[in-house]
C-alpha cells in the first residue's frame, strides 16, 4: 500500500496506534501537542483495510533553522518485521529533501538509523540534552552539519520529555 500524508480525520487512529505501540502515552501526547502547535511539516500514514497501521512524523526544529526532528514512528504489531517502518522513514526523508530542509535529527538506535545515512559522529558538535550515543543527524544539504547552529531545540512539545 502506498504511503500518504496524514489527514485531520486520521488523528484519532494515529493516537490509538501510538498508545498501542509505546509503553506510555508520552508519544501520543507529544504528537497531539505538535499538531496543535503546527510543527508537523512531514506526517505520513500507512493504511490497510481502512485502518491506520503505520505512522511517521517529522517536526520542525526550533534550532537549528531549516531542520527537522524525526519521530515518533509507530507500526502496528501486525505489520512489524515487514519493512514498513523503513519504508516510512525513506519516504519522510524524500519529502524532506523535496521541500528543501537542510538536515534531519533523530534520537534512536544508530544501527537502525545508520542505514538511512544518519550519523552519531556528524552530530557530535551539537548541544543537546539527549544521550550523545543515540543522537544523530542526516545531512540533506552537503556540509550542513558544519554550518548549522549548534544549539538543538526540538518543537516546544518535546520539552516535556526531557
Amino acid at each position: 500500500m502506498p504511503l500518504r500524508p496524514a489527514r485531520m480525520e486520521d488523528q484519532a487512529a494515529i493516537i490509538t496506534l501510538l498508545a498501542q505501540s509505546f509503553e506510555t502515552t508520552a508519544e501520543a501526547s507529544l504528537v497531539e501537542a505538535i499538531n496543535r502547535g503546527g510543527y508537523d511539516p512531514v506526517s505520513i500514514v500507512h493504511e490497510s483495510d481502512g485502518a491506520v497501521d503505520g505512522y511517521c512524523l517529522m517536526s520542525q526544529m526550533r534550532s537549528p533553522a531549516d531542520c527537522l526532528g524525526l519521530g515518533p514512528i509507530a507500526v502496528a504489531e501486525s505489520q512489524r518485521k515487514g519493512g514498513l517502518g523503513a519504508q516510512m522513514v525513506r519516504e519522510a526523508i524524500n519529502r524532506a529533501v523535496s521541500n528543501g530542509w537542510r538536515a534531519i535529527f533523530v534520537l534512536g538506535d544508530p544501527a537502525y538509523y545508520g542505514r538511512f545515512g544518519f550519523s552519531v559522529a556528524r552530530a557530535a558538535r551539537f548541544e543537546t540534552p539527549y544521550p550523545k550515543d543515540y543522537f544523530q543527524i542526516l545531512e540533506l544539504e552537503d556540509g550542513a552539519a558544519d554550518t548549522l547552529a549548534t544549539k538543538v531545540l526540538y518543537a516546544e512539545a518535546f520539552d516535556a520529555l526531557t
